[in-house]
């Protein structure tokens, strides 16, 4: 494997560790719709940074907190570049965007 390999190996990992930890960071600040909106522009940065398509995990935590703090709209973008990128969800992102 080459070294540049391993680096985009390393860093797709740590957007999705950032991903799994961002309901506790919205909890941290005062506005979640900002937070909401910066989690689409870190999307946004790793499909054009080349990436392997961010991992669906990426998603759905977005869309599960478009939910819960009442943000279909981005729930709706979110989906729309999902679709974009070519990522596959399964049946719990699905449900999830559905309740949103």
């Amino acid at each position: 494997m080459k070294p540049t390999q391993w680096a985009y190996c390393l860093l797709a990992n740590v957007y999705s560790l950032w991903f799994m930890h961002l309901p506790t960071m919205i909890e941290c600040y005062s506005c979640p719709r900002e937070i909401l909106n910066y989690a689409y522009k870190i999307l946004v940065q790793m499909n054009r940074q080349r990436l392997t398509n961010p991992d669906e995990i990426c998603f759905r935590v977005i869309i599960q907190l478009c939910g819960l703090y009442d943000y279909p709209i981005l729930a709706v973008k979110t989906y729309s570049f999902m679709k974009k990128t070519g990522v596959e969800w399964n049946a719990v992102t699905y449900g999830a965007y559905n309740k949103v």
